[in-house]
């Protein structure tokens, strides 16, 4: 890959981001926190990364919505998205 892309992991109840303070709790980087960006990755290669978010106390999500993104001079371009169902990867 030739680019840098980010990952922005948000967490959901309902479909509907999870709000603190008025705010989306929605955590954005690149790989390992910038320091393997993708444009170093081999083809085939699975890199793992770790997000972590604090929730709400009362909070329980019950899916992760998960964006790859790379930033532009015109704003973000997102290039793919997926909502993945906690329960379906022994969540709930």
């Amino acid at each position: 890959m030739s680019d840098d892309y980010t990952i922005s992991v948000r967490p959901l109840v309902g479909g509907q981001l999870i709000t603190v303070a008025g705010e989306n709790l929605i955590q954005d980087h690149q790989p390992v926190w910038g320091l393997y960006p993708t444009s170093l990755w081999g083809v085939g290669e699975l890199v793992r990364d770790v997000y972590a978010l604090s929730l709400p106390p009362e909070t329980t999500p019950d899916a992760v919505q998960i964006v790859v993104y790379k930033p532009g001079e015109a704003g973000f371009e997102n290039l793919g998205e997926v909502t993945l169902r906690l329960a379906d990867w022994g969540g709930q």
